[in-house]
């Protein structure tokens, strides 16, 4: 059979070119499409045609006379009434159609302001690209590690060694404690205060509501606050001047009131203090560190802003010399190197050490554009799909109105601007759907978001969308209608039948991207889930910590211990510096065998450690309690044996062991060796791990209850803490709701990922919903004449779904592979993570073959049931 062009461009030159020219134009793209078909094949000719038809198409070559109409209004009116006539006569359809699209529009709208958010994190400071956060990278056991935490006095040694900075600002939090503040009767803890210097409202353009940026922090004793936290404590009653009592003990005056910070800060506040006077603040927190002399301890977060021109490579290359300078023997190892970090990077390009707040990342946010671009593209499908089911569903009437004189043209404009209403209609539903819907969802995906129609962004999103929808799924069932009807004297229309249309291969891309969104939520949860249930090496259930940095219940902590577990529901309770599961602060250790100091984590924990959190000795002994194991003992575990250099547990056991910061002390020596276990989140690696006894350190207690009856516990305990602190509120959180709020970023995505996939599905049932029907009604006789001929109910039901089936077991065969490479790729960010079970990919095709089997079923049945004798009556 002699290869033809392709039909659908040779049709489109036929609708545009005038007479006089085509059959010219025509007859010399037929005969380079033959020579090209011979020479090149048949792929490479129809695509040589295609661009010789789309180039051709040029004013020199059109037909006007097809597009002139006398009275434009006239015509444009009439086809409006008409457009509403049709979407009132198939209301049903209608509906389903405008529906689908709203909400794929919805859809598309809510990630694109989630991805723009994401994307626009911190951009609201006019000198964003001037200002940098500093990041240090330290060696432990070998390896590199950047952390962005920063010793309190360096400040001024940079300053006066680096010309090329301009400022510094430092943000500092209470170590190990959160801080209670009050006015008059009102107390609450207060996660979000931070002490910064006065400069910090000449980097940040944070904005103030009442009072004086430039001197609000120029003072001791001073604070800021949000709005909401004004609201909060006084009401509404002015806030400048009044007074906050900070532990019981310490007066800050409010100086200013800043408006609520927007959504897209990489960290969030609702106080802040001045930092002159942190020696005061430290003492009524209960704590004693010498921050000021300290270059050990890294409890703070640095801002610089650099001066005109800097150049960040120069800056980087004056902190090496800034390194030579001033830091010296153990120290070394703490500060290998330090670098600069960008204001806009750092939420999504910044998993260090000591984070201020859990960051996202890029890769997140582009699997969102994509499922927006995915779940858009399903709507689309969908839209075009039923429309093309409608415009053959009208082939008799299309045929009427080119009998009577109606043009190609004209008739694709009563399509196109149906489809147009169509569209405009779905585009205001979308906007009601978000409207209603983001309250819902911002509460139940912890997300702050806000669609904002003046966004230019958003305007041209929706002009565009308007116009594609329009034209493309207009243009083409009005071309797909023309083109395939033909009406006969006996006004019966005929139809070209092929196994695998359009419409299916639509519907098969559809599935796809719904089979690839579905194993993407698999894997997601799968991590998400092994995340929160691995076990990390310690027991992290029915562990409360309670606060007790600055109380009674510290300085008197043997009697709290005793009154806490004089009640049978509590366990056991030990007190200890850190959140086991979080990042441990390091500390530099000297062991024998080494000349220098190795800065690793060191936790500070009483004898009861071992026995309350369930951990497990390799060799030695837990501490005895005595004054001596107090300060001289010391207890590791098996990664610390690498950096030390010793071969066995059994070594260790005994050797010499100090603080490298007490050198010329009488040296300590380890007594245990604990398996190893994960003491900080999962994202990183075990890390080597000092635990010693030393209760000047103490900031928590923890305490393991019963599970029988917790409220009964958290009673006694709440009568334990009134005891010893009756003027303050017990400040506690159960450390496996802690550990699981780690992975926030996880489960966000979790849960996005669910949703979104569900909706996904939902549209996608839509699209599939309008084949089949279509399919149904065009099939009704040839299954009729079936059963007629003795088929049966499985026959019947057979022949309409084994098609529809194929596509979704087709369906998932092309999204399995890609999302492989995709989640393994995303997988490679985690040190622990799943292995991607082929289970997976097969519960992805039985939910797609399941739903498909499920809708096709609905109108298979009606084939079924249906009496042969009301179909063929008229035949």
């Amino acid at each position: 059979m002699k290869h033809q062009p392709p039909s659908l461009f040779t049709r489109f030159l036929r609708w545009y070119c005038h007479e006089k020219y085509l059959d010219e134009i025509e007859g010399d793209f037929n005969e380079a499409f033959h020579e090209n078909a011979a020479k090149m094949g048949l792929f490479p000719a129809k695509l040589r045609y295609a661009l010789s038809v789309i180039s051709s198409f040029r004013p020199l070559n059109w037909d006007l006379t097809k597009t002139q109409n006398s009275n434009v209004m006239t015509q444009t009116s009439s086809n409006i009434k008409l457009a509403f006539r049709n979407l009132k006569k198939s209301s049903g359809f209608s509906a389903l159609n405008i529906v689908g699209l709203a909400m794929g529009l919805a859809c598309a709208l809510l990630i694109m302001t989630h991805v723009t958010q994401e994307l626009s994190y911190d951009s609201f400071h006019s000198k964003k690209d001037r200002i940098y956060r500093l990041v240090r990278e330290r060696l432990i056991s070998g390896n590199l590690e950047s952390s962005v935490g920063q010793p309190v006095p360096i400040k001024d040694f940079l300053l006066a060694d680096i010309p090329d900075i301009e400022k510094i600002v430092r943000f500092y939090k209470t170590f190990g404690k959160v801080p209670l503040l009050g006015h008059e009767d009102k107390k609450f803890y207060e996660e979000r205060l931070f002490f910064t210097d006065p400069e910090v409202f000449q980097l940040f353009d944070f904005e103030m509501i009442s009072g004086n940026p430039a001197t609000a922090l120029s003072r001791p004793n001073t604070v800021v606050l949000t709005e909401s936290m004004a609201a909060k404590y006084f009401g509404n009653e002015e806030a400048l001047g009044k007074r906050l009592v900070y532990e019981n003990g310490y007066d800050l005056i409010v100086t200013g009131v800043l408006k609520d910070l927007p959504a897209n800060s990489h960290f969030k506040f609702d106080f802040l203090a001045s930092f002159q006077d942190v020696e005061g603040v430290l003492a009524a927190a209960g704590t004693n560190t010498g921050w000021r002399d300290s270059w050990y301890w890294n409890p703070s977060w640095y801002y610089l802003l650099l001066a005109e021109g800097a150049e960040v490579a120069s800056v980087e290359k004056q902190f090496k010399q800034f390194i030579d300078k001033h830091i010296e023997g153990g120290l070394k190892e703490v500060y290998q190197q330090m670098f600069l970090q960008r204001l806009t990077e750092i939420h999504l390009d910044s998993n260090y050490n000591s984070e201020i707040e859990t960051n996202s990342s890029k890769a997140s946010v582009y699997i969102f554009a994509i499922i927006g671009i995915f779940i858009l593209a399903i709507a689309g499908i969908n839209y075009t799909n039923m429309s093309i089911s409608n415009a053959l569903k009208r082939r008799i009437e299309t045929g009427i109105r080119k009998s009577i004189g109606a043009t190609t043209v004209q008739l694709m404009y009563l399509f196109v601007l149906e489809s147009l209403i169509h569209t405009v209609v779905a585009i205001a539903l979308a906007l009601g759907i978000l409207k209603l819907t983001i309250p819902w969802i911002n509460q139940s995906l912890n997300l702050q978001l806000s669609v904002d129609l003046t966004s230019p962004m958003i305007l041209v999103s929706l002009v565009l969308f308007t116009m594609l929808m329009s034209l493309f799924s207009g243009i083409y069932p009005a071309m797909s209608s023309i083109a395939r009807q033909s009406l006969s004297r006996t006004g019966v229309v005929a139809t070209s039948h092929r196994k695998f249309t359009l419409k299916k291969a639509l519907v098969l891309f559809q599935f796809s991207i719904s089979g690839a969104l579905i194993i993407g939520t698999l894997i997601v949860n799968a991590q998400f889930n092994f995340l929160l249930n691995r076990h990390l090496g310690f027991d992290k259930e029915a562990l409360v910590y309670v606060s007790i940095r600055g109380t009674e219940a510290k300085q008197k902590n043997p009697s709290f211990k005793t009154s806490l577990l004089s009640s049978s529901h509590v366990l056991n309770v030990s007190f200890l510096s850190n959140i086991v599961g979080e990042e441990i602060d390091n500390r530099p250790f000297v062991g024998e065998g080494t000349e220098e100091g190795y800065s690793i984590p060191g936790l500070y924990a009483d004898l009861d450690l071992i026995e309350t959190f369930n951990m497990k000795f390799v060799a030695g002994r837990n501490f005895d309690g005595s004054q001596n194991d107090r300060r001289y003992g010391y207890i590791i575990n098996e990664k610390a044996l690498e950096t030390y250099g010793w071969q066995s547990a059994e070594e260790a056991v005994g050797k010499k062991f100090e603080n490298s910061r007490r050198l010329g002390d009488t040296p300590g020596y380890v007594v245990g060796v604990l398996e190893d276990f994960n003491f900080s989140p999962l994202h990183a690696p075990i890390e080597p791990l000092v635990i010693l006894d030393r209760p000047w350190w103490y900031s928590y207690a923890a305490v393991k209850i019963r599970t029988e009856n917790i409220g009964d516990a958290l009673k006694h305990m709440e009568n334990v803490w009134h005891d010893f602190e009756p003027d303050r509120p017990m400040s506690f959180f159960f450390l496996d709701q802690r550990i699981n709020d780690q992975y926030h970023s996880e489960k966000q995505l979790s849960s996005l990922f669910s949703f979104f996939t569900g909706l996904a599905m939902i549209i996608a049932s839509i699209g599939l919903i309008s084949v089949v029907s279509y399919s149904l009604q065009q099939r009704l006789k040839e299954m009729s004449i079936r059963k007629v001929l003795g088929a049966g109910p499985a026959h019947i039901f057979r022949k309409m779904s084994e098609s529809y089936l194929q596509i979704a077991l087709a369906a998932a065969l092309l999204s399995s592979p890609i999302i492989y490479l995709v989640a393994k790729s995303w997988l490679q960010d985690y040190t622990y993570r799943i292995e991607i079970s082929f289970g997976l990919f097969v519960i992805s095709a039985a939910i797609l073959t399941g739903l498909c089997l499920l809708l096709v079923s609905t109108f298979a049945l009606k084939a079924i049931l249906v009496n042969p004798a009301q179909i063929l009556r008229n035949e």
